[in-house]
Parts: C-alpha cells; structure tokens; sequence
C-alpha cells in the first residue's frame, strides 16, 4: 500500500479583466464534474488494474482482503477480472489471470490486453500475461526485464512503456522499458529524472506524462517507515527517448486513478504527504498549454482505486477507504460538465493594456495643472485551453492616495487591439482581444499611475483581478 508499514483592493480604482472560455482553464479554476452512482463491482477491490476495450472497462486483479504486512500480502491477491459495460451498466466475469497479483498495470494493443508487473505472495513481479477476449484466454508471454509493482504504464505507437514502480527490495526506480507486443520483446528505455513509485501516466499527442508518486522519506524513524508524495511531472518523447520536466500537478499526491477526455488528464483519489487521502477535487492537466486545472471532487473517499474513461466519460471504481480500511466495490460515473459562476485563476491576460489620463479634463482643487497625460502599460498572458476573451470594465473612480482627489473615471481610457482609439471604461464589458489556446504565467499585476502637478507627486495604484467566467 503506501507505507511500508504499508475585497479586492479598490482604495484607488480597480479594473476587473474578465477570461472567457467554452470549457476550463490551466490555472485553479473552478469546474464541474457530475458524479452519479453506477452498478457496483461483484467484487470490491484495491490495487488493481483497469483498462479500456471495445468501451467496455476491464478490472484486473488486486486485493478483496486487506493487507498487513509491510512488504508482501498477508492475504494473498486474486486473480479476478470483471468487466463493467457502460452502455447497460451492468458487470460480467470473464476468464481469471494465470498469475494472482496486485499492483500491476494493463494496457490494450491490437484488440488484446497484456497485464505486466505487480505483486503476488512471494513479491514483485515481473510477469506478462496476454488476454484475448474473443477467445476469452490468457496467454503468458515474454517477461518484463526489471520485477516491479506499484509502476505505471501508457501506450505510444503500439508500444507499451513500464514506467517507474518499486524494484523487489521495494525502493522506488525510475526504470522505463518498452514491450512490443508484435515481436513479444522489452527494450531499455532512457530512465525517469525522478525514481518514484505509485504514480499515473497517460499518452497524450505521442507523448507520456508521468504524474506524482512517491518516495521512502529518508528521515523517517525508522528510516523509509513512510512515504513522501511528490508533485513531479515528467514528459516522455519516445522518438526522441528523452525526459523534460512539466508544471507541477498542484497537490503533492500519489496513488492517483487517472484517465483522458479530449486530451486532458483527469487524475482523482490522490493520496497526500500526509497520508490521508482525500476528497481531494479532480485535478486536470492540459499537455497542450502545460498547465493545470481542478474540478469538481469525487463524492466517496478511496484510495488506490480504479480509473477510466469511456466516450467523454470518466468512471472511478473500487478502492479502499483509508479511514476505516473498508473496501469499496461501488462505481462512480463523471459527465464533465461546462461551470458556471465564477473563479480566481493564475493567469495573466494578454496582451498588452494602456491605461492612460485625459489631462484637458482632469481637475485638482479647483485648477487643472498638467500639461501631458501619463500612460501605464502592462503586458499579461493568457493561459487557456480553450478559446478565450479578455473584456475590461470600469468598478469606480480612481481616488489619490495624498489628498483624496478624485479623478472621474470617464477620464480614465484604454487602447488595445480591438480598440486602437481610446476608449472609457465602462460598467459592461468591453472586449480587449481574443484567440485560443496559447501559453503564460502569473496571476495577478499591480501597477501605479503618477499624476505630477505643482511639483507634488501623487501615486494612483490598481489591482487587476483575474476572475475565469464560465457560462
């Protein structure tokens, strides 16, 4: 298992900029998902393997007992595969593995599903085993080079790559070996930066991203008693058989069930450092903008469960709960759904917002002293996975901060790509720019305007709030 013991600021004048988009964002935004029960498992399990095929989800092997010991079952794993039809909902038994196990991945190439790795009663694995469903065997083939459980797996190209996991002496390695089913053999592969066990990994655009995970904490008494869980997201070109580093996931989690809709992975049921898993929401990672969002939580606490998708949907099955070590065979189905209302985001919007004075109009005790407006540029980026619109509007004056003047904010206009004369702000929306996915960073920018007059400086300050609106 997985410890061996197993107001916004508006004193002056804030401009709220608005991003618009038909479905997420990469920064913390809020979504949602709609989870609703399905039939349960014949068998509650944990630890095991699930994969999609033909839309249906196979369940393969695991635990339907709970296990003690601090390095090997105290019960031993079974052998069971169940699958579960999406369109009746409803569950079947098929022929069980050769070799009882848990911990272990599974993969479809060519209408067949090859289960690798894992542990059985007399430790980790390195066995293969091949399942043909219009036959309905299994059939043992070639062995994977390194015996690990507790791994991850993705599929490029018709290849499979075992990715990370626990060698036998149960300490993590950043391992990868590619298996082709065609030829039946294995091939080293350029290792992971970071050795981890418990992680997920899906192929998106060619490309493998391995998620989270854990190592033995080092300083632990005694020494590797516990896990530490990572944040770590690593990118694997196959072509190129080299590794870079992606943006963090946001919670330090392993254990994760994952899967992928439209080319973003959904991960859910992480396992924090402090192991105590979670109700932790459903964390979304989007390769084509390398950047994260969150949505709607899962509605019962599990742990080392299993994960799918079928036809845009997401499905979470089985676990163990980790307050009270019950395990669960109940099935939870996801439509991911448009949000509504509204959220904070890390992003800065793009491009660039001139802000700038009339001073013909501007009017100080009485008299108006400047002779030449000030103008403020910033430069923000958007960060979306959709396409999006930045709009701006007005939410008061812009007051001094020494002698309480009051700029009216009619005299306070913005040029921008869409509007290349310069407008007010108004109290609707004005529409800045659009486009569609792109990349950025940041969150928020804070920036001052001075207004000189009689040799006295005044500074004028803003906050721009980012704010994700989806309809």
């Amino acid at each position: 298992m997985i410890k061996k013991n197993r107001k916004i600021l508006l004193s002056l004048i804030s401009i709220a900029i608005f991003l618009t988009t038909m479905l997420g964002l990469t920064g913390i935004a809020s979504a949602t998902i709609n989870w609703s029960d399905k039939a349960p498992m014949p068998t509650g399990r944990y630890d095991f393997a699930t994969i999609v095929l033909d839309g249906k989800i196979y369940a393969i092997g695991g635990m339907d007992t709970i296990d003690s010991s601090s390095t090997i079952p105290a019960t031993p794993p079974v052998s069971i595969v169940e699958v579960y039809d999406t369109t009746t909902n409803s569950w079947s038994t098929v022929a069980p593995m050769p070799t009882a196990r848990a911990a272990l991945v599974a993969e479809a190439v060519n209408g067949k599903i090859y289960a690798i790795g894992g542990y059985g009663v007399a430790g980790n694995l390195s066995t293969v085993e091949e399942y043909d469903p219009v036959s309905n065997t299994w059939v043992t083939k070639q062995s994977m080079p390194t015996a690990r459980a507790n791994l991850a797996s993705a599929v490029v190209n018709g290849r499979i790559y075992a990715i990370g996991g626990e060698d036998v002496t149960i300490d993590p390695v950043a391992t990868v070996e590619e298996y082709d089913p065609v030829l039946n053999t294995w091939t080293a592969k350029t290792d992971m930066p970071t050795s981890r066990f418990g992680l997920t990994a899906q192929a998106v655009g060619g490309k493998i991203y391995a998620i989270g995970g854990e190592q033995w904490d080092l300083n632990a008494v005694p020494p590797n008693a516990y896990s530490l869980a990572l944040d770590t997201v690593e990118e694997y070109d196959p072509i190129s058989n080299s590794w870079t580093g992606k943006t963090p996931n946001p919670s330090k989690a392993g254990w994760w069930a994952s899967a992928v809709v439209n080319d973003a992975i959904y991960t859910f049921a992480g396992f924090d450092t402090s192991e105590q898993v979670s109700m932790l929401p459903v964390e979304v990672y989007y390769p084509s903008i390398d950047g994260w969002g969150q949505e709607t939580s899962i509605t019962v606490k599990r742990l080392v469960a299993g994960g799918a998708a079928v036809n845009g949907k997401l499905f979470i099955m089985g676990g163990i709960n980790p307050d009270d070590e019950i395990i669960r065979d109940s099935v939870e189905e996801g439509i991911i759904g448009v949000s509504s209302g509204s959220g904070q985001v890390t992003v800065n919007i793009n491009p660039s917002l001139e802000l700038y004075l009339n001073p013909a109009n501007l009017v100080f005790n009485g008299v108006n002293p400047i002779t030449s407006s000030y103008q403020q540029t910033r430069i923000a980026t958007v960060r979306s996975n959709r396409n999006w619109e930045l709009s701006v509007k007005k939410l008061g004056d812009l007051t001094g901060s020494i002698y309480g003047d009051v700029i009216p904010s009619s005299q306070l206009t913005f040029t921008s790509p869409t509007q290349s004369t310069p407008v007010e702000f108004l109290t609707n929306d004005t529409l800045v720019d659009s486009g569609g996915p792109t990349v950025g960073s940041n969150t928020t920018i804070n920036y001052s305007l001075t207004v000189n007059w009689d040799d006295t400086a005044d500074d004028y300050s803003a906050d721009h709030i980012y704010t994700v609106v989806q309809p």
